[in-house]
């Protein structure tokens, strides 16, 4: 075993059904739903997304189920992480967008109008993906989180 997201998945594999994430306002994830949540948005990044091998996927969230289930997955799927601030201003926003040469950016909902606006100076930018509640509509130009979760096989391993 040689990455986080192995050791999780094999502890799934042993206790699927015990609590893994507890929060007050995002509910719960078991291990068995953390592992395919973080292997669903890692498989829809590598695969459904095309973000190159080795490639850079910037995480913009708050402390959630979603911003674990995404470090896990992007790292599984053999890209890089940036994460930052979603009290970024947009020029914070963009350097590191610009200079991590992100392809993807993951970030609230709240943030995703944003940051397709900021998407049309950043050529190598192609994809924003909002995390909302499942049936949430995200903003024009984004992807949501939830609906890339719902699409992804049984098992995204």
């Amino acid at each position: 075993m040689s990455t986080l997201f192995e050791a999780l998945d094999q502890w799934a594999g042993a206790q699927p059904d015990a609590l893994a994430l507890i929060t007050e306002t995002d509910g719960t994830r078991t291990y068995a739903e953390l592992v395919h949540n973080a292997a669903a948005i890692g498989g829809a990044l590598f695969g459904e997304l095309d973000v190159s091998p080795g490639g850079t996927v910037t995480l913009l969230a708050a402390n959630s189920p979603q911003w674990v289930e995404t470090y896990l997955g992007v790292g599984a799927a053999g890209l890089r992480c940036v994460s930052g601030n979603p009290e970024w201003t947009d020029s914070e926003i963009s350097f590191i967008l610009e200079h991590s040469e992100s392809s993807a950016v993951i970030c609230d909902s709240e943030l995703a109008e944003r940051v397709v606006a900021l998407k049309r100076d950043l050529p190598g930018l192609r994809h924003v993906i909002a995390i909302a509640d499942p049936g949430e509509p995200v903003a024009a130009g984004s992807v949501s989180y939830a609906a890339l979760i719902e699409g992804a096989p049984e098992d995204p391993r």
